[in-house]
């Protein structure tokens, strides 16, 4: 039945998952399934989604796309942060860093070594505590060669995702206090670490899904493209940048530096 979803190319869309080592199979219908099923649901029952990162500039307009849009009735609510962001947190984009460029530009190696030069900067100032955030796997693993030569030289653990389970790269993390972890995907939001552990978090490029992304193909159908930036690609890429900056700020006590390399 899924290879034949998979197969099915007028009624489904299909790609590997990576991140997860999975095939994902999704109906092109996708935004209409999801408003019936809010409509079932929202029948005889409340339906409360809620997050840290939900609202874009105080709307949640991008949200409602996504679910086929606006229910018949639905109240919102934004909540302040209880947290003192403006004392206890700076945000670092050095004046002089390669402009991005993609992945598969024969220059790639060499913009990632530019950029290894600048963390490798950082993480001497903090003494480690710092989280690297990465939006490639190939990004991922060309930075990590080049800053672990420096890391061993001053003692520092460096820490990669992949050599363990999350949660075991966590704890390992946690547990040594100058450590430098370095990740991609997951580690966006499911990533807390309190107090002196962490008081870096370097975001390596702005974090927006790729142009072929077929996630974002799936709900931007139908959308002329400055449409397709306005509705999904940019809300998009702003949730995750806030919940790349959340990764540094986790408690009223914390504090720390939020570099952003683009």
């Amino acid at each position: 039945e899924r290879i034949d979803k998979i197969l099915n190319i007028n009624e489904y869309t299909s790609w590997f998952d990576f991140e997860n080592d999975s095939i994902v199979v999704v109906s092109l219908k996708f935004r209409e399934n999801i408003k019936k099923i809010i409509e079932k649901l929202t029948l005889h029952n409340k339906v409360i989604f809620m997050s840290g990162t939900l609202a874009v500039n105080g709307s949640f307009d991008s949200v409602y796309y996504s679910f086929g849009g606006h229910p018949p009735k639905h109240c919102e609510k934004i909540y302040d942060t209880v947290f003192d962001l403006r004392k206890q947190a700076i945000v670092y984009v050095p004046k002089k860093i390669p402009k991005p460029i993609s992945t598969l530009d024969p220059k790639f190696e060499n913009y990632c070594r530019d950029l290894s030069k600048e963390i490798t900067k950082l993480i001497n100032i903090t003494g480690g505590r710092t989280l690297i955030l990465c939006t490639s796997h190939k990004q991922l693993n060309i930075l990590y060669n080049y800053i672990k030569p420096d890391l061993e030289k001053s003692g520092i653990t460096f820490l990669k995702q992949g050599e363990k389970s999350i949660e075991l790269l966590t704890e390992d993390f946690k547990k040594d206090e100058a450590s430098v972890l370095i990740g991609t995907g997951s580690f966006f939001a499911g990533l807390s670490v309190k107090k002196k552990a962490l008081i870096s978090v370097i975001l390596c490029r702005l974090p927006f899904l790729p142009p072929d992304d077929p996630f974002v193909d799936l709900i931007a159908n139908g959308l002329s493209s400055k449409e397709k930036m306005e509705i999904i690609n940019f809300p998009r890429m702003l949730i995750r940048l806030m919940q790349a900056g959340g990764r540094l700020i986790r408690t009223i006590e914390d504090f720390g530096c939020f570099t952003i390399l683009d």
